[in-house]
Formats: structure tokens, sequence, C-alpha cells
């Protein structure tokens, strides 16, 4: 059975992996990635990528949903 994560809970996970590396400085070379890129990700300035999702066990997807008009009514495009 596989879990969904929301993109915050995303967020703690990363946070818990840069804190059992000991740092965001060897959490990203563990990932392969910058430092910046970590504290980035961390501060919600840019979003988790594949580099940092899949070896935490995760694909990151993106998913659009209807808009609602006012009337609570779908828009058609």
């Amino acid at each position: 059975m596989s879990i969904s994560l929301s993109a915050e809970e995303m967020k703690e996970l990363l946070r818990q992996s840069v804190e059992a590396a000991g740092g965001q400085s060897a959490c990203a070379k563990k990932f392969g990635v910058s430092a910046q890129y970590i504290n980035d990700c961390l501060r919600g300035r840019r979003d988790i990528g594949k580099s940092i999702s899949v070896p935490l066990g995760y694909e990151p997807i993106t998913i659009y949903v209807p808009v609602k008009d006012s009337g609570g009514k779908r828009k058609n495009a």
C-alpha cells in the first residue's frame, strides 16, 4: 500500500533526513545536490524535486483539479 504525502509532510521528511545526516551540507552531499537547494526546499522557495524525493522513497506528481466559480460549479475550458 502506498502513502501519499502533502508538500508539508514531504518537507518534514526532508527536515528529518537533514537532522539524521548531521546537517544540510551532509544531507546535500548524500543526495548529490547543493546545500542551498536543500535550504530553499526547506524554506519553501523551491519545490522538492526528484533528486531529493526519490532517495526518500517518493516520486513527485503534479495534479490539477477543476476550478470552481463563485456558484460552486466547474468552469469549462
